[in-house]
């Protein structure tokens, strides 16, 4: 591994493991028979070494103890931005939801607008009467109704950043509003040929 990529964690750990070889090392020595001057000193030399070698892998022992806590601070923030993520993408679900929901309870609405037309009898439709005009009115009403819904929901979506939804929604408002036309248009004609 580069020294560039060692991690405080990685760096505390080779650490460590180069000092308890030291230690090893000089336990080793130690171990040889005492029985001159010279070996006297020499094991008088290792044991000072021993103690330094100690004070540093206690030393060592202690960052690597921080390089740990350090990672599971990091852990920490981790799984509080995790948390945060878990909750927005929950709220944006919801919302896509709520939004799609509206959208369906207004396709079931706009798929019943016209039954006030269709449930008059054939003999409604032969002559300009006052059901037949005030079925056309409130098939208009359902409409404005509707193209308005359909408005609301398109700025939700949008204010919501739901660009497909909000666009979705402005093609429905704009295939009411073409039929609302044509129902206004046939509004006009019949009220034209209503008997004065």
């Amino acid at each position: 591994m580069d020294k560039k990529d060692e991690t405080p964690l990685t760096n505390a750990a080779s650490r460590i493991e180069e000092e308890l070889s030291r230690f090893e090392r000089l336990l080793q020595e130690l171990s040889r028979p005492v029985s001159t001057e010279k070996t006297l000193q020499r094991a008088r030399m290792s044991l000072e070494e021993c103690s330094q070698s100690e004070q540093r892998l206690a030393s060592h022992l202690t960052a690597f103890a921080q390089a740990i806590q350090g990672l599971q601070e990091r852990q920490q923030r981790c799984m509080e931005s995790l948390g945060e993520r878990v909750s927005q993408v929950q709220a944006r679900h919801a919302d896509r939801s709520a939004l799609i929901e509206r959208m369906a309870q207004l396709g079931l609405r706009t798929s019943e607008i016209s039954k006030p037309i269709v449930s008059l009898e054939d003999s409604a439709w032969g002559a300009v009467t006052p059901e037949l005009l005030a079925s056309v009115g409130e098939v208009s009403a359902r409409l404005e109704e509707a193209i308005g819904e359909a408005a609301q929901i398109s700025t939700s979506a949008r204010a919501s950043d739901w660009s497909d939804l909000s666009r979705d929604a402005d093609t429905l408002k704009q295939q009411l509003q073409a039929v609302r036309n044509q129902v206004l248009l046939g509004h006009r004609k019949l009220l034209d040929r209503a008997p004065s």
